[in-house]
């Protein structure tokens, strides 16, 4: 799509008339989501967020809209309607990495079916990397996801809800750190 390679050129007002042009033919969450980033750099943020709420709406699979709907939000200082986008994102995450670990084990099942390795040489390999990854990152993507929820849930006053969301985050190794010190500021809250 032209407006992808122009948006990757930086060239953001071309992208943004294209992009505009693509939605009114093909209603995606892919071009929705393009639209809400190239929206996002043009720093026209409520545009933004409706274009990553249309493209989660469009594909409640698609994890990046609904978190970076709820990035932006955080840039608008909006904490209500950040830290429920955040845990959405962080359910929608934790619901990716479990698909990519049910995956996984159906390869090994099926690896195991055959009595060896999958045809053409290398792929069972490609395949095992691929969803190994896809499992980890989402792990971490819904341990950020929930990090980010549990400050502005603090905000609002809803403690007990942001001691939750902090307590998911520190569940992650690479959240931990910063997760207890998140936890130790907001315990003081009153």
């Amino acid at each position: 799509c032209r407006s992808w390679n122009q948006y990757n050129l930086k060239a953001l007002e071309p992208a943004w008339t294209d992009v505009e042009v693509a939605i009114k033919m093909l209603q995606t969450t892919n071009v929705y989501m393009l639209a809400g980033l190239i929206a996002y750099d043009r720093k026209d943020l409520p545009t933004a967020i409706l274009r990553f709420d249309r493209s989660f709406e469009l594909d409640v699979t698609n994890c990046d809209a609904v978190w970076m709907a709820g990035l932006v939000h955080v840039d608008q200082e909006a904490w209500p309607p950040a830290s429920p986008k955040f845990a959405r994102a962080m359910s929608c995450f934790s619901n990716a990495a479990a698909q990519a670990k049910s995956d996984l084990a159906a390869l090994d099942a099926e690896v195991k079916r055959r009595g060896g390795s999958l045809e053409p040489p290398g792929r069972e390999q490609r395949q095992r990397t691929k969803l190994t990854r896809d499992m980890e990152l989402a792990a971490e993507r819904s341990a950020q996801s929930a990090f980010n929820a549990a400050p502005g849930f603090a905000r609002m006053g809803q403690k007990p809800l942001a001691l939750a969301h902090v307590q998911m985050a520190i569940a992650h190794p690479r959240m931990k750190e910063k997760g207890d010190a998140l936890k130790a500021a907001i315990e003081k809250m009153p």
